[in-house]
């Protein structure tokens, strides 16, 4: 038989669960009653972010063109010499 230290252990166990469950139900629940507008708001934003880091991924690509040029090596060569991968 279970003593009654044990039995609540367990139960203490499973409201500490259920707490946990419920901050994240509840978490879901914010982000989903995100109105249009927030929302709209939220995808602009990103869009601006990832708009500044394609533009200063190009420049960076020029970059190592520029390098490649004056140094006659390859694009490719430049990266490995830098210690960077071409996916990067």
């Amino acid at each position: 038989m279970s003593s009654p230290e044990n039995l609540h252990a367990v139960i203490q166990g499973s409201i500490d669960s259920l707490l946990v469950k419920k901050a994240a139900l509840e978490e879901e629940a914010a982000l989903q009653s995100m109105d249009a507008e927030t929302a709209s708001i939220s995808i602009k934003k990103h869009m601006a972010q990832l708009h500044d880091y394609n533009k200063a991924r190009d420049d960076a690509q020029k970059l190592f063109g520029l390098i490649a040029e004056r140094t006659g090596e390859t694009i490719k060569s430049v990266y490995d010499r830098m210690g960077i991968e071409m996916d990067d």
